[in-house]
């Protein structure tokens, strides 16, 4: 995807617009920002003389300095968001990057997890993500209601004495869902009928062209997987854009025989846990 000049500055016309509607609640603790959206909206927010103390947390990976290069921009990117009071990356790789993207580009280097600037300070912190084990895997013994639980039912007759993966993504091309389908197809020209994959993929910015257009490269990979190696009888790729609750999802993830996580690079996935914490065979007993 290309940035223009135009699209930045919408970008930040945004930021400045949610900061001037921050100035209506300043009256509060703090304000905590999430993800790349918002990158900018720290520096808004202290140019309006807001005083809580402000911090960010990015879902997405943050890359490495010949990475970040390649992003209109990213100068001032980096330069807004060290008007944070903190900054929180999901990993170390994250805030090893970050770093050494402020040691290359403006030769800051950090001190017992703060940088200082000639404005202000900055603490980085890795806040890693989970999920409530616990409570996922209790969703096995929730009560479905009765229209979710005929649309389980009907999914899995797919599957009756068979093998299959699950894929539960968001419809983005981050996610990799194409190649993951594509890699499907070696598997089953030597072992044909072996296992099917399950792809749940609800819709993801439906409005925008390059979301469309991933949508159209989806459904062509898996229409040419089911062709090659389908049968009257069967079909390798089951996909459906329906959203599901926590407790269908985690259903679906028991049945499974393998949780397929393998996005082209993401950040804040937590498919994996959850699909572990389904495997769970005895809900409280475990805990």
């Amino acid at each position: 995807m290309s940035v223009s000049e135009d699209d930045f500055g919408s970008y930040r016309r945004i930021n400045h617009f949610i900061a001037r509607a921050a100035f209506g609640v300043r009256d509060r603790d703090a304000f905590w920002v999430h993800d790349y959206h918002l990158l900018p909206l720290g520096a808004d927010v202290h140019r309006l003389d807001i005083e809580p103390p402000t911090g960010s947390f990015l879902h997405t990976p943050w890359p490495t300095p010949d990475m970040i290069e390649r992003a209109p921009n990213h100068h001032e990117l980096m330069k807004s968001m060290l008007e944070y009071d903190l900054l929180g990356f999901q990993t170390n790789r994250d805030l090893n990057n970050f770093l050494a993207c402020l040691r290359t580009y403006f030769g800051l280097e950090s001190k017992d997890g703060v940088v200082t600037t000639e404005h202000d300070q900055t603490r980085l912190q890795k806040f890693p993500i989970g999920i409530d084990a616990k409570q996922f895997a209790e969703y096995l013994v929730a009560e479905l209601a009765p229209a979710e639980q005929e649309k389980i039912s009907s999914l899995l007759q797919n599957f009756e004495g068979a093998k299959f993966a699950i894929g539960v993504d968001r419809l983005d091309y981050t996610k990799g869902i194409d190649k993951r389908v594509e890699a499907f197809s070696p598997v089953l020209a030597a072992e044909p009928g072996s296992i099917s994959l399950l792809q749940i993929a609800p819709s993801s910015r439906a409005d925008v062209d390059e979301y469309q257009k991933y949508k159209e490269d989806v459904e062509n990979a898996i229409n040419h997987v089911n062709a090659e190696h389908g049968t009257d009888e069967w079909r390798p790729i089951h996909y459906t854009n329906d959203l599901f609750s926590q407790a269908a999802l985690a259903r679906l993830y028991r049945a499974a025989h393998v949780g397929v996580v393998r996005p082209l690079r993401d950040g804040m996935n937590l498919v994996a846990k959850e699909y572990v914490a389904a495997q769970m065979r005895k809900i409280p007993a475990l805990w």
